[in-house]
């Protein structure tokens, strides 16, 4: 009886096609203590931990106490 021949196992190939790109999902882990602080001096908003220096003008970072809505 004849050998029967055995084809080589394929290997898988990817492509991109076009202008597909790899995307790469990832979570963006915070401290427990960080919170939305704004800047009384210069009214710029960041995420920080409590006290921190506003990254623009080094002034003391606050918690804002709430939002004012205003109607005309």
């Amino acid at each position: 009886m004849a050998s029967v021949p055995v084809p080589a196992p394929a290997e898988t190939m990817q492509f991109l096609l076009g202008d597909e790109a790899p995307t790469l999902r990832t979570a963006v882990l915070e401290p427990p203590d960080t919170m939305t602080l704004t800047c009384a001096r210069c009214e710029v908003t960041w995420r920080g931990r409590p006290a921190e220096p506003c990254w623009s003008c080094g002034a003391e970072g606050r918690q804002p106490s709430g939002t004012v809505l205003v109607a005309d």
